[in-house]
């Protein structure tokens, strides 16, 4: 869930960019209704992120036990704007 912070963010005390953070959330998650729509954030699927288990090979990644197919019928991702248009 990306949001837009001010400039000079990077430079700002760990505790006011906690709050800078949680105010954009907040407000982040407003705009979105919650996330109430069921396409909008999916799943992440952690067996396929590069590197997070040893034994990733091209026979692990061919196991439909973990790597299912896409429903025909599945909702498309909704992508997120960044801001509002």
């Amino acid at each position: 869930l990306a949001v837009i912070v001010p400039a000079g963010f990077a430079k700002m005390d760990e505790k006011t960019r906690y709050t800078v953070m949680d105010v954009a959330l907040a407000e982040r998650l407003t705009e979105l209704d919650g996330l109430a729509a069921k396409n909008t954030l999916k799943p992440i699927p952690l067996l396929g992120i590069p590197g997070w288990y040893t034994e990733q090979t091209e026979a692990f990644y061919a196991d439909t036990g973990y790597f299912r197919p896409l429903a025909p019928n599945a909702p498309a991702t909704v992508q997120l704007p960044l801001c509002r248009t």
